[in-house]
């Protein structure tokens, strides 16, 4: 995850402490409160302009092995609707 982020204009300025300490707090509400209080979080704090970008990036993890399950297919489109993003857009 780090070396994904690391690549993103946004968070190239970040110093490995500073993205160490974020990823610790998405760690924490993770266990204390679930997958989806930390995705409704992200999703409300995220500038309407880097929807896009995020689904982006996020198909991009998920092509990395080369393989799309079942499973990170679904995700994906769960995703771009969560997201707000068009149908040919996520496409």
């Amino acid at each position: 995850i780090l070396s994904a982020l690391s690549r993103i204009k946004l968070f190239r300025s970040y110093s490995d402490e500073m993205m160490s300490e974020m990823l610790d707090k998405l760690l924490v509400i993770l266990r204390r409160e679930g997958i989806n209080a930390l995705f409704n979080t992200a999703k409300e704090s995220l500038p309407h302009e880097l929807r896009e970008a995020v689904f982006v990036i996020t198909a991009d993890l998920v092509l990395a092995d080369g393989i799309v399950t079942q499973e990170e297919q679904e995700f994906l489109s769960d995703l771009y609707q969560a997201l707000g993003i068009t149908t040919d857009i996520a496409t």
